[in-house]
């Protein structure tokens, strides 16, 4: 999976401990949406997403539109 420096340089910022684990999400929620790549957009969306999922009970649907076309990361 392709990283955009920006995405990269975000995912930096989050503890060396669990960086590979929130990498492999990430790419996970990314080949689920249909990217090929991560850009700071959707890795912001995905990083509210994991939080969210944090609550129990949340239902968080993020629509994504690259390159015209949608997708949906919707989970509970």
């Amino acid at each position: 999976m392709d990283w955009h420096p920006d995405a990269e340089a975000k995912l930096k910022e989050v503890p060396f401990f669990v960086r590979p684990a929130v990498r492999r999400r990430i790419e996970t929620m990314a080949q689920e949406a249909g990217l090929s790549a991560i850009d700071a957009p959707f890795y912001e969306q995905a990083k509210e997403f994991i939080m969210m999922r944090r609550s129990p009970g949340h239902l968080f649907c993020a629509w994504r539109q690259p390159s015209g076309s949608s997708a949906r990361l919707c989970r509970r």
